[in-house]
């Protein structure tokens, strides 16, 4: 997170005629190590769930928050702990309302309606996972009924069959294929992306969500769902994944991503630790300078 580096001043603690080494400050070395530590500990504390004094949580997700966290030593009595994720900034300071559709025309993976009413109008097909019920994956997110997961048992599953190209949305040209990108093109032609081939299994109906005791915004939620399993093998567990696509076009009403309010995690990590640390480089310092001066023993 550039700009959010958790810190403690310590310059007041040492006179300017003390070398600051840490062969002289043993103590306050392993102090900094310390508070270094449990800054990042509670940090991770609240990436991972844990209640805000203000009374907010954030929510895990992928955990890709969480492992962002990160510690660096810059020193004896140095340290620092901080996130460069990209939107760990709004999780700190939050975000305005914006309109999602935007997207349609930066993404690689715009497509073009080729005939119809919507004719020539930009679209993105939209994958939503969904997860067992009461699982930790499911917690505040998309969350089948027990009931339609075991209906899934008996089902015949969809199956990626390949990977083809087709040509962006966006109409962008010139770009250089390579760096891992999903993407290639020559110079002066369209970009193209890569398109999976599917083979479609059973597609979960509202008759059978109706049957499953699954009616009104639920059920239309899940309408359409689809599953893909992976079978084990060499040391690695079976898993399947249940989806479910929606469309978001140029036409489409909605899609409007409400403003959200800062959490702030890293200031609130400062400033809870701020006090102790504070302590701690004290009593280090008075520690080191007694041995410093021969004037006392631990």
């Amino acid at each position: 997170m550039t700009g959010f580096r958790i810190s403690v001043d310590m310059g007041h603690l040492i006179s300017d005629r003390s070398p600051l080494t840490a062969e002289l400050f043993p103590s306050l070395a392993q102090a900094v190590r310390a508070v270094s530590e449990a800054a990042h500990a509670k940090w991770q504390d609240y990436a991972s769930g844990a209640p805000l004094p203000g009374g907010g949580t954030i929510e895990p997700r992928s955990g890709t928050y969480l492992r962002s966290i990160q510690l660096q030593q810059t020193g004896p009595f140095g340290a620092e702990v901080y996130s460069d994720l990209a939107y760990a900034w709004a999780i700190e300071e939050g975000a305005p309302a914006r309109d999602m559709k935007r997207i349609l025309g930066s993404s690689l993976k715009t497509r073009v309606v080729q005939n119809g009413a919507h004719k020539g109008q930009r679209y993105l097909i939209i994958p939503f996972r969904w997860f067992g019920e009461g699982t930790v994956a499911a917690a505040g997110r998309h969350e089948m009924p027990e009931a339609v997961q075991n209906w899934w048992h008996s089902q015949k599953p969809s199956q990626v069959t390949g990977l083809g190209w087709r040509d962006s949305g966006t109409g962008a040209i010139g770009w250089r294929s390579g760096g891992g990108q999903s993407w290639r093109t020559e110079r002066g032609q369209v970009v193209q992306v890569r398109q999976r081939d599917y083979q479609w299994g059973t597609r979960l109906d509202k008759d059978t969500l109706a049957s499953l005791g699954v009616t009104g915004q639920a059920a239309r939620r899940m309408e359409g769902m689809v599953q893909f399993r992976k079978p084990g093998g060499r040391g690695g567990s079976s898993h399947s994944k249940s989806l479910t696509f929606r469309v978001m076009g140029e036409w489409s009403s909605g899609w409007q991503a409400p403003a959200r309010p800062g959490l702030h995690p890293a200031r609130t990590t400062a400033q809870e630790i701020q006090p102790d640390a504070e302590k701690a480089f004290a009593a280090a310092v008075a520690r080191d300078m007694r041995r410093h001066l021969g004037s006392g023993s631990e």
